[in-house]
């Protein structure tokens, strides 16, 4: 007959469980690390800046759980014949659009666009006089002259006062040379908000497809609640024109409106706090 060490045994069992307790803690433990470590969904949306003194640092502000999903489209460096066209798809999906404008697009042959634009509602922003990134950026003043160039055109020319600003190529853009919390405390000293996007049909990049900006906006969109969809209206965007009327019905499908971003806070790039 074999004889067991119940001794022996006992250790054995005392061992594993020991074992088991070791890794179930384990578990708990990562569980609730990445419960805490985890970026919530609001971190991830937006980057917000404080207004108010010049060179005032960006802080992250959280947007409020909320359920309503509201898309703001913006088109860049409009207007065009192309903004005729895309003006006509919004009244068809009874959405609205903020339109940065440059100022070379500011001709008289443009003029009624620009007019029909803001009467139906459409919000109108800055973007550049001369969208030339060596000329806007060439130094500390050329960005500010070419602004108020544009500020004050508009508001001869159209009558109106606009108080939204895109700067070319982004808050990120590298030319701003470590200079962006200067030119966002500016801008907030004269009154304007500040926008950049968080998804992008990636319609001036490259040799877009209709599909390819199509696919851009609607996965990009799918990650927010309030997404900023950056596009372009100028004489060269006919694949925006042809995507456009299936990214609206998509995403009207999907349960969102729209709106201008004069309703909406300030956004700009994580990485140009």
């Amino acid at each position: 007959m074999k004889i067991i060490n119940t001794n022996s045994k006992s250790e054995v069992l005392k061992s594993m469980l020991g074992k088991l307790l070791f890794l179930a803690n384990g578990a708990m433990v990562g569980l609730l690390l990445g419960m805490v470590l985890q970026p919530s969904w609001q971190e991830e949306q937006a980057v917000l800046t404080s207004t108010g003194l010049q060179g005032q640092q960006s802080v992250r502000i959280e947007e409020g759980q909320k359920e309503e999903k509201i898309c703001y489209l913006t088109f860049d460096d409009g207007p065009s014949k192309k903004t005729e066209e895309i003006l006509d798809i919004l009244q068809e999906h009874n959405a609205k659009a903020t339109f940065f404008v440059i100022g070379n697009s500011l001709t008289e042959e443009n003029r009624p666009i620009l007019e029909r634009l803001i009467k139906e509602g459409h919000a109108v922003g800055l973007h550049a006089n001369n969208h030339s990134y060596e000329e806007f950026y060439a130094t500390e003043e050329s960005w500010k002259e070419d602004w108020i160039q544009l500020k004050e055109r508009l508001e001869k020319e159209y009558g109106i006062s606009p108080t939204l600003f895109r700067f070319p190529g982004g808050s990120a853009c590298t030319y701003m040379k470590g200079r962006v919390q200067e030119h966002i405390g500016w801008m907030h000293e004269q009154g304007f908000t500040c926008f950049d996007w968080n998804v992008s049909g990636e319609d001036a990049v490259g040799t877009p497809t209709v599909y390819s900006i199509y696919k851009n906006v609607i996965q990009g969109a799918a990650k927010y609640n309030t997404p900023i969809v950056l596009l372009h209206d100028s004489n060269v965007s006919q694949k925006t024109v042809e995507a456009l009327p299936e990214i609206l019905k998509e995403l009207t499908n999907k349960g969102y409106g729209y709106e201008t971003l004069e309703k909406r806070k300030e956004y700009i790039f994580r990485n140009s706090r």
